[in-house]
């Protein structure tokens, strides 16, 4: 599928939205796939319902590995991140030693924290960047055996080397946990790296499949070794007439998911397929070079402009009245207390860049 084609399933909407990191638009067909199923839900009932669970569900499961290049036996279909990597890390012993970058994502560091887990810190000598040798360095001294962090920081657009970072971890004889909330449908995720043991993310950012699902995906070695301690609707099997439980990847399903999200969900997966990957990335490569040298230009300060680790997230200064001139044009962006936060969706287009640079004008 061509990007003009992907883009023309979306709505037209005013120029200025620069807000996917927080929430993605959702294509028209995509918002019309969960309209239809409550629609019939509204008459039909359980018969609906029924449908969806046993003809539908398997199908939604199957696409998503196949989306993240995975085993359908090694992926869990999920509300949301935060019930995932909550469930997750039940499986681990308490006295697990865990690698957190300071300045993650609160919902990557919290569950660590409140269940009492021994915390490594990893910190940014320059508030951008993340060193493998330094985490390589903490996971030898502090003797760290699971490592959490996001493939793409949330607040600077940050993205790791997954390949380096599994071979680290792999070699270093730890776990890797992924929050792939900032990164799953924005940028190339492959998850077959033998160092990777668990990702989770949301869908309802960079996928553009609105909220109430998420993907996990975790190792088989993973799950052998640290079984679900958490007893899903997938976990059990009626065996001669009498309910059986069976530890699995499906362990980690909670019961009664939303038709309506997964609907959306297999429908933001369907559009991706044979997307013109070279084509979408050149797009939103273009974007993001411009929309920094619009910045740049206004004397606007931009965290990490040069690096090659950056994604489609900007993060810049909040200087001056840029916050009000902003908010003034309609542009839509996330605010933090010092900087402001946008992203680049292939949605975006050079309007959205002539707006900024208009806005920009005698900063």
């Amino acid at each position: 599928m061509s990007l003009d084609q992907l883009r023309g399933y979306f709505e037209p909407v005013k120029p200025g939205y620069f807000n996917t990191p927080r929430a993605g638009l959702i294509a028209s067909r995509t918002v019309e796939v969960a309209s239809n199923f409550y629609r019939e839900f509204g008459t039909e009932g359980s018969g609906r319902s029924g449908h969806f669970f046993e003809e539908e569900f398997p199908v939604i499961r199957a696409e998503s590995a196949e989306f993240l290049g995975v085993h359908s036996n090694e992926v869990a279909l999920l509300p949301n991140f935060s019930f995932g990597i909550n469930t997750l890390i039940q499986s681990l012993p308490k006295s697990t030693r865990i690698l957190l970058f300071e300045n993650d994502y609160p919902g990557l560091l919290l569950p660590f924290q409140v269940n009492e887990f021994e915390i490594v810190w990893l910190k940014s000598a320059d508030g951008f960047h993340i060193d493998l040798e330094t985490a390589r360095e903490l996971i030898e001294s502090q003797g760290v055996d699971v490592v959490a962090i996001s493939h793409v920081q949330h607040r600077t657009g940050f993205c790791l080397d997954l390949k380096a970072w599994s071979e680290m971890c792999f070699n270093q004889g730890c776990e890797l946990i992924l929050d792939m909330t900032q990164s799953l449908g924005g940028c190339e995720i492959n998850l077959s790296l033998p160092g990777i043991s668990a990702a989770i993310g949301s869908s309802y950012k960079w996928l553009n499949a609105g909220y109430g699902s998420a993907l996990m995906h975790v190792k088989r070695r993973f799950l052998k070794e640290f079984s679900p301690r958490i007893a899903g609707e997938g976990s059990f099997r009626i065996i001669n007439g009498e309910w059986s439980y069976r530890s699995s990847i499906k362990s980690f399903e909670p019961g009664h998911l939303n038709p309506g999200s997964l609907l959306m969900l297999g429908d933001a997966l369907n559009m991706r397929k044979g997307e013109d990957i070279n084509a979408m990335t050149n797009h939103t490569s273009a974007l993001v070079k411009s929309f920094i040298e619009v910045m740049e230009k206004a004397g606007v300060k931009v965290f990490g402009a040069e690096s090659p680790s950056r994604t489609t997230i900007v993060t810049v200064a909040d200087q001056d009245d840029l916050r009000e001139r902003l908010i003034t044009a309609g542009i839509r962006f996330t605010e933090y207390t010092t900087r402001l936060r946008f992203g680049i969706h292939y949605t975006n287009s050079k309007e959205d860049l002539d707006l900024i640079s208009h806005t920009l004008r005698g900063l």
